[in-house]
């Protein structure tokens, strides 16, 4: 399908959508630098996009990846197995107050006349993730009490 198909009357539709999605939405260089920054971004990190924008993306990623993502992203742009890009994973990030937020991490990866960016595509999944442990939490206190029930 051609790109002119998705959009009938050949307005630039794709930017707007993706400045408006309800998912953060960034985009970065191939000298990981800050292209786009949506406000579902702004909302998600706490930063406004002057902040960001033209800027390296390393105070969006989590403390605990800054020290090893340059090695992943050298050896992805030149080619070598992905460690991120094209997998969706979750993440515990911080944001610019120093809260921490379980996030939903995808990451593409862009190919533009050979030079590769990375279109990363985040949403909060705190909730998620709490509801999730205290199932858990409930089940092993329901084990333990089946457990003490059998003595």
């Amino acid at each position: 399908m051609k790109m002119e198909n998705l959009v009938p009357d050949g307005s630039p539709i794709l930017l707007p959508a993706l400045e408006q999605s309800i998912v953060a939405a960034v985009l970065v260089d191939e000298n990981d630098c800050v292209l786009f920054f949506n406000q579902a971004a702004e909302r998600l990190w706490g930063y406004e996009r002057h902040e960001v924008l033209g800027r390296n993306m390393l105070p969006l990623l989590p403390e605990s990846l800054r020290g090893v993502h340059g090695g992943y992203v050298r050896k992805n742009r030149e080619g070598g197995v992905a460690k991120v890009a094209g997998m969706s994973r979750e993440v515990l990030m911080e944001r610019k107050d120093g809260r921490q937020v379980w996030a939903m991490f995808s990451l593409s990866k862009i190919d533009v006349e050979g030079r590769i960016h990375y279109l990363a595509l985040v949403r909060d999944v705190s909730d998620e993730v709490a509801m999730r442990e205290q199932n858990r939490m409930l089940l092993i206190a329901e084990i333990g009490r089946a457990s003490c029930r059998e003595r």
